[in-house]
């Protein structure tokens, strides 16, 4: 039989026990019942500070750390911040401003101190270049005002109501000055500008000029097609208008990117015009690979007509953009056009091609070596869809041919080499 429990030793282990816990306050006062009311130690979240980038310094700062000897009329720093500090306003905020409206042509008068930092609101229906010029007013004393405005561009994004900085400009010059002149390409929609009088700055006018154009693929902010895989279907041999922005700070409108089919492998004409502020740059051409950025290919330049081989069939993208700086922006036309069909028949020089729409004859060209240049050895008439060539033995000739329509030259096929081993 088992002896009894010691009572009693039972009861002094557990009156030592309590003795210790309550000496070192491991425990609560209701002994084993924790609830709500128990005086725990209250545990604190550690708190992080966030990293934050130096402050900028003040903007007039950051004008005296230049030299203004070397600063001209119209000098854009991306530097400077917007005057309301941000890159993006609510449409709220600027709506609660009552902002005045500027006309599409027109003269509004500014008071250089009153209207400081207020909001003027143009509407533009279609794409545009827009021109603002800033004229002085002459003062009581007869002497010539001085303009220094400071001016930021908002274009307002309609569906995610807020309004983004397109371009911020600022006139340091040190002398009076009697007119400015700014302008902008951009696409259809709402902009607002603000102006800054921040260096007594004199009463002015703004006086607005509005050039419109008619885009065939219509943009409004921020832009429809401004990526590869945003890119718009077009049809070739058509002409397309569009227009690139004039941007400094936003990215909007930056890009125009296209996609197009030919089925078979050739070449094409990238045939293009463009203002000023565009031409001479470049135009990407990528084959849509399946990627995400699909293969690049080859540049055309912006303002000429660029030939292209293109040796697969399949879906082709193009971005067209302005890589100047400042980004000038400008209006262009684009036309694609594809070359004819060109095979050779099995085991033969036989070039043959299919018909070509509207073509009145057809010219063969020829190069007898790798990177020699091309010389025209033939033109056929309308009818024709072959042509034998005659290449040495154990020789390497490359033929190519393009169709015309009297004086307008088409695009070339692809390029075929012929070998021979033919006496």
């Amino acid at each position: 039989m088992k002896k009894p429990h010691n009572v009693k030793s039972w009861r002094k282990v557990a009156a030592w026990m309590l003795a210790i816990t309550l000496a070192f306050g491991l425990m609560p006062t209701a002994a084993f019942a924790i609830n709500e009311k128990a005086s725990f130690p209250e545990l604190k979240a550690e708190t992080v500070e966030p990293k934050v980038a130096a402050e900028p310094e003040a903007a007039i700062d950051d004008i005296k750390a230049r030299d203004l000897d070397k600063l001209k009329l119209g000098d854009t720093f991306g530097a400077i911040s917007p005057l309301s500090g941000e890159n993006t306003i609510p449409k709220s905020t600027i709506d609660a401003t009552k902002p005045k409206s500027l006309p599409l042509n027109g003269k509004t008068y500014i008071n250089g101190q009153e209207d400081t930092l207020k909001y003027y609101r143009i509407t533009l229906t279609k794409a545009a270049r827009l021109n603002m010029s800033f004229t002085e007013l002459n003062t009581d004393d007869g002497t010539a005002a001085t303009i220094r405005p400071r001016l930021t561009l908002y274009g307002l994004d309609q569906k995610a109501k807020k309004a983004l900085m397109f371009d911020l400009y600022m006139n340091f010059d040190n002398e009076k000055t009697s007119a400015l002149d700014k302008s902008w390409f951009l696409p259809k929609g709402t902009y607002y500008l603000q102006v800054d009088s921040w260096a007594n700055t004199d009463n002015f006018y703004i006086t607005t000029k509005t050039t419109q154009y008619n885009e065939t693929i219509k943009e409004a902010i921020p832009g429809t097609n401004e990526t590869y895989a945003k890119a718009r279907l077009i049809k070739l041999d058509k002409t397309y208008t569009g227009l690139v922005a004039t941007l400094n700070h936003a990215r909007i409108d930056e890009y125009d990117w296209f996609k197009f089919t030919i089925p078979y492998p050739t070449s094409i004409n990238i045939k293009t015009s463009a203002d000023a502020g565009l031409k001479g740059n470049s135009i990407n051409v990528y084959h849509k690979d399946g990627s995400k950025t699909g293969a690049y290919i080859d540049s055309a330049v912006m303002g000429k007509t660029s030939n292209i081989e293109l040796l697969k069939k399949g879906t082709y993208v193009i971005r067209i953009v302005d890589s100047s700086d400042p980004y000038n922006g400008g209006k262009y036309t684009l036309n694609i056009t594809k070359g004819p069909k060109l095979t050779v028949a099995k085991n033969t020089h036989r070039l043959k091609w299919a018909a070509v729409k509207g073509a009145d004859k057809y010219e063969v060209w020829r190069s007898t070596g790798y990177g020699e240049k091309f010389k025209r050895v033939k033109i056929l008439n309308s009818k024709a869809r072959s042509y034998t060539a005659k290449v040495p033995r154990y020789d390497t000739h490359y033929y190519k041919i393009r169709a015309i329509d009297g004086s307008k030259k088409g695009p070339w096929s692809i390029t075929y080499r012929l070998y021979s081993t033919i006496r």
